[in-house]
């Protein structure tokens, strides 16, 4: 009877190494489909973070331009008022002579 005990013994060993095992084998299976689901998600990330930056790069490059037409803008607009300031004073004494040569 000692054979048979010691023998069913081995076998319920052999039995819960191998449940163990398969157990260890799905949990395993299990984190590497978790793992390819988180490497999908941060390649999904990193491709949403790039467009971010690519977006924010535009932008930037937009802003810089408004930026430098509205300094063109000023300046030109600033020498626009020189102009006319320059020409209402040409203006000024044009009529000044001409009021001059009036009178005399």
């Amino acid at each position: 009877m000692s054979d048979k005990s010691a023998q069913k013994r081995l076998f319920d060993a052999i039995d819960y190494l191998e449940k163990s095992i398969n157990e260890a084998i799905k949990e395993k299976d299990e984190a590497l489909n978790r793992i390819e689901e988180l490497l999908g998600i941060n390649n999904a990330l990193k491709e949403e973070i790039q467009k971010l930056k690519n977006a924010n790069s535009i932008m930037s490059q937009e802003l810089q331009e408004r930026s430098r037409k509205n300094t063109m803008h000023v300046a030109a607009h600033e020498a626009l008022l020189d102009r006319n300031s320059s020409y209402d004073v040409d203006l000024s004494i044009t009529q000044l002579k001409k009021m001059l040569l009036r009178k005399s």
